[in-house]
């Protein structure tokens, strides 16, 4: 299934994503954004990558009653 994001913004292409990622987790971690559209983002990690992970950031807020 193919969702259309409603915010795509043309002007923010690939080459944006990589200047703004250097210095930074994606940049550290040597991944690149191939190609970007309203459909889809292609990245890649640098070539003889081996191996594959996930990050996740998980926040549970409790709200105790007064």
């Amino acid at each position: 299934m193919t969702t259309r994001t409603p915010h795509f913004r043309p002007e923010l292409t690939a080459e944006v994503f990589n200047g703004r990622s250097r210095g930074h987790l994606p940049g550290l971690l040597g991944v690149e954004i191939v190609r970007i559209s309203a459909e889809a983002v292609e990245s890649r990690l640098p070539e003889g990558a081996s191996g594959f992970t996930t990050v996740e950031l998980k926040a549970n807020f409790v709200l105790w009653p007064r």
